[in-house]
């Protein structure tokens, strides 16, 4: 029995982070903005994202939105960088969402009742839903990931040197192979997850300086910039030259296996 790979957990879960974040921000502003405009855009913001952020009912439809398509996604992607055990990792390609509810249950949950004083009875549902779902959609992406198979279509690319400056890339984008492509796309995930990090870390140890909010966010770029070089760049360009590996190792049994039907 092969063990768990460490690679494809962490590779994964960032990847499920970014998604997850990404797919978030678009549909809290989506939603803001559809919302503003049916209450006239002249009127003031601010109390419709109060009386958004405290309907439980909004709060459980961005976390299915959110949480649950990224753990699918971050599922698929475990199962592809382990090569084996495909539904553990699927599974745990999420453990990252776990971490995060249990520190918020240790640090304070929200309040059980609606601004309108009702009890909320979508807490549970939605305890269910973020609790329970990420591991099973990770879980079903990685079951995917196991059965789908690889395109035969697929044109093996080997490189005998991986550019140390490969990540930059060019504006080509349509010149990508497919390994690049997706070891960029990763990339740009753990660039995202180390942004919001970053941020939250900044906004946490320099509050009492009373920094302005704009160089809060440079430090914070500045930051997540430093990350990237060191952490998401490496773990990317592994990526890269496993997934290359790969193609390359497909693409000779390929070969082996035409060439021993025409003999």
């Amino acid at each position: 029995m092969h063990p768990i790979s460490i690679k494809a957990v962490l590779v994964s879960n960032a990847v499920q982070l970014g998604m997850a974040l990404a797919i978030l921000l678009i549909a809290i502003l989506a939603t803001l903005t559809f919302t503003w405009g049916l209450a006239g855009f002249p009127a003031d913001v601010k109390p419709i994202a109060d009386e958004l952020g405290e309907a439980p009912l909004f709060a459980l439809a961005m976390g299915a939105v959110s949480v649950l398509p990224s753990s699918l996604t971050s599922g698929y992607v475990a199962s592809r960088l382990a090569g084996d055990r495909l539904i553990l990792h699927g599974a745990l390609s999420s453990g990252i969402w776990i971490f995060l509810l249990i520190c918020i249950g240790f640090g304070g949950t929200p309040s059980d009742r609606s601004p309108h004083g009702n009890p909320d009875v979508v807490s549970p549902m939605l305890v269910l839903v973020v609790f329970f779902g990420p591991p099973l959609f990770g879980a079903l992406g990685g079951f995917i990931g196991r059965y789908r198979p690889w395109s035969q279509q697929q044109v093996a690319t080997v490189h005998s040197r991986y550019s140390k400056w490969w990540w930059l890339g060019y504006f080509g984008v349509q010149s990508w192979t497919a390994e690049e492509r997706r070891a960029r796309i990763v990339m740009g995930m753990i660039l995202l997850v180390s942004f919001v990090a970053a941020m939250l870390v900044v906004s946490t140890v320099v509050d009492w300086l009373d920094v302005e909010a704009h160089r809060e966010a440079f430090i914070s770029a500045a930051l997540s910039f430093i990350f990237g070089l060191y952490a998401a760049r490496p773990i990317a360009t592994g990526l890269y030259r496993d997934l290359v590996q790969r193609a390359d190792e497909r693409a000779q049994q390929r070969l082996s296996a035409t060439t021993g039907e025409v003999r």
